[in-house]
């Protein structure tokens, strides 16, 4: 099973195309994608966790933790990544970051560790290093009864 998870890992991220016809919701969800990365960046985490939780929870929008490849008019395509899942994890990792009291960080880490692992289920092994970020903070957190320094 080990090596079956660690053939898994090697293999490059899965590209899904997009049809003309039927890409009208990825367009959108792709725009929110790129709006909750800068979000982020920014450290609008709220914001960007918002806009995540909508492409999640459009049902339109079904190929996700992939490169998509959305087919334009004229034959041209464009190429996106579109990794909703795994970033919805990483801004409840900055979340419990820069959460002081712990029992409240914990419940960050914990919704970070679960999207994390759909991230994984859906097929982005990048995701699994995250995961290991996730257990990291949780043991420091666990451990100590005073915060870690917020970088």
């Amino acid at each position: 099973m080990t090596l079956l998870f660690l053939f898994l890992s090697l293999l490059p991220q899965e590209t899904e195309t997009i049809k003309k016809a039927h890409k009208g919701p990825y367009v959108n969800a792709v725009n929110d994608y790129k709006k909750a990365v800068e979000a982020l960046e920014e450290g609008a985490i709220s914001e960007a966790i918002e806009l995540l939780d909508g492409i999640v929870s459009d049902r339109d929008v079904k190929k996700r933790e992939c490169i998509l490849k959305i087919e334009m008019s004229g034959g041209d395509s464009d190429f996106e990544n579109f990794f909703p899942y795994q970033l919805r994890g990483r801004c409840y990792l900055a979340q419990a970051k820069k959460t002081i009291e712990n029992e409240t960080a914990r419940r960050y880490l914990q919704r970070a560790k679960n999207v994390f692992e759909k991230s994984i289920e859906l097929g982005l092994p990048s995701s699994r290093k995250y995961l290991e970020t996730v257990q990291d903070r949780w043991e420091a957190r666990k451990e100590s009864t005073t915060p870690p320094p917020i970088d």
